[in-house]
C-alpha cells in the first residue's frame, strides 16, 4: 500500500511548476537471453534529482522469502508511475506541465524521509503471501480490462512500488500476439526502483516496457485522454486526497474506453469487532506505513467519481490478514 501521498513529510499532493521538458535521463537496461528491455528513471520537473544507472542482473537487491509478516507496518500500496516521452510513433503518451494552482509535488518529494522511505520499500517485499492470495482476482481483473485490445496499450500504475505487478502485464503480451504493453510507475518513493526493476527483469515478453516516474497521484503529467488503463493495488488507502487522486485517474483515461483496475483495503463491511480495531490502529498505521488508513471506505468515493453505474466492484473478505483483510476489487470505466 505505499502511497502517492500528500502530506508535508511523507506523502503524496498536487505538483509545482515544473516543466515536463526532461532535465537528464538515464537508462536502465535489463538483459535477458535474445532480449533487450529498457526502463528509464527520469528527473524532469515532477521527478525529484537522483536519476541513477544500474545493471538490474548485477545489482538486483535481495529479496525476502517472508510472505506474511509485518501486516501492519506493511499494510500499504505501492505507487509508481513511469513516463518519458519520445518522438516516435511508439511513444509513451506525452508528458505535460503540472498543474500549478495543485499541491506543490517538487516539494512534498523533497521533504520525504530517506530512511524511512528505505525501511518501508524493503517492507514491501515482504507481500509475497498476500500477493498469491490475491493472484486470481489480479489475473481475472486484468484479463477483462485488457480484453480486446489490439496494439500498443498505455498504462499509469500508481503506486507501483515494488511492482508486483509485473507478470500481469507479462501475461497480457503474451498471450495477445499483436498487443504490446507501455507502462509507467508512478511513485513518490524512489527506493522502490531498483525491486521494480528486479520485478521486470523476470518478465518473458519483450513487449513490455518500463518507464519510472516519481510523482503523486494528485496531479498526474499526462494530458487528458492519453492512457487506456490505470493500476492501483494497495494505494489509495495511503494517498493524502483520494477523490482528487480519483479524479486524476479519470482524466488521463481515454473517454469511452478507458479502464480503472483497481485492488484496495478498506474498512471492513462484515465484522463490527475488526471496523473497531481498524478505526483505532488508523493513526498507528500511519505512521508505521508511509501514511496508510485502515478506516478507508474507498469504494464509495471510487462510485462517486466514475459513477456507480460505471463501476464493477466486489468486497471480500481475505482470512489470515488482519486489518487489511477487508477488500475491494474491480474494474471501473469512463
Amino acid at each position: 500500500m505505499n502511497p502517492l501521498r500528500a502530506s508535508s513529510s511523507s506523502s503524496s499532493s498536487s505538483c509545482s511548476t515544473s516543466n515536463a521538458s526532461a532535465s537528464s535521463s538515464r537508462s536502465l537496461r535489463t538483459s535477458r537471453s535474445k532480449k533487450q528491455r529498457r526502463i528509464s528513471h527520469r528527473s524532469r520537473g515532477v521527478v525529484a534529482s537522483d536519476a541513477r544507472t544500474k545493471d538490474a542482473d548485477d545489482d538486483a537487491p535481495e529479496k525476502s522469502a517472508s510472505s506474511r509478516r509485518n501486516f501492519l507496518s506493511c499494510a500499504c500500496a505501492f505507487c509508481c508511475c513511469h513516463a518519458t516521452s519520445r518522438t516516435t510513433a511508439n511513444a509513451f503518451p506525452k508528458l505535460v506541465e503540472l498543474n500549478r494552482e495543485s499541491v506543490d509535488v517538487q516539494y512534498v518529494l523533497d521533504h520525504r524521509n530517506e530512511g524511512t522511505d528505505k525501511v518501508f520499500a524493503k517492507a514491501m517485499t515482504m507481500m509475497e503471501g498476500y500477493e498469491h492470495v490475491i493472484e486470481p482476482r489480479k489475473t481475472e481483473l486484468f484479463t477483462n480490462a485488457f480484453s480486446k485490445r489490439t496494439g500498443k496499450v498505455d498504462v499509469v500504475e500508481l503506486g507501483a512500488g515494488t511492482w508486483p505487478n509485473a507478470k500481469y502485464y507479462d501475461m497480457i503480451a503474451s498471450k495477445v500476439d499483436d498487443v504490446s504493453v507501455d507502462v509507467y510507475g508512478v511513485d513518490p518513493n524512489e527506493f522502490m526502483t531498483d525491486y521494480a526493476i528486479e520485478n521486470f527483469g523476470k518478465i518473458k515478453s519483450d513487449r513490455v516496457r518500463y518507464e519510472s516516474l516519481r510523482g503523486l497521484s494528485e496531479n498526474l503529467p499526462f494530458e487528458d485522454g492519453s492512457v487506456d488503463v490505470a493500476v492501483v493495488s494497495l494505494v489509495l488507502c495511503s494517498v493524502e486526497d483520494q477523490l482528487a487522486s480519483l479524479k486524476e485517474v479519470k482524466r488521463v483515461l481515454k473517454p469511452q474506453t478507458g479502464k480503472f483496475i483497481f485492488v484496495e483495503h478498506v474498512l471492513s463491511q462484515t465484522n463490527d469487532a475488526l471496523r473497531r480495531q481498524q478505526e483505532a490502529l488508523t493513526p498507528m498505521q500511519m505512521k508505521a506505513a508511509d501514511g496508510c488508513r485502515l478506516n478507508r471506505k474507498t469504494g464509495e468515493v471510487i462510485s462517486t467519481v466514475f459513477g456507480s453505474e460505471n463501476v464493477d466492484m466486489e468486497y471480500f473478505d481475505l482470512d489470515g490478514f488482519w486489518v487489511i483483510g477487508s477488500q475491494i476489487a474491480g474494474i471501473a470505466s469512463v
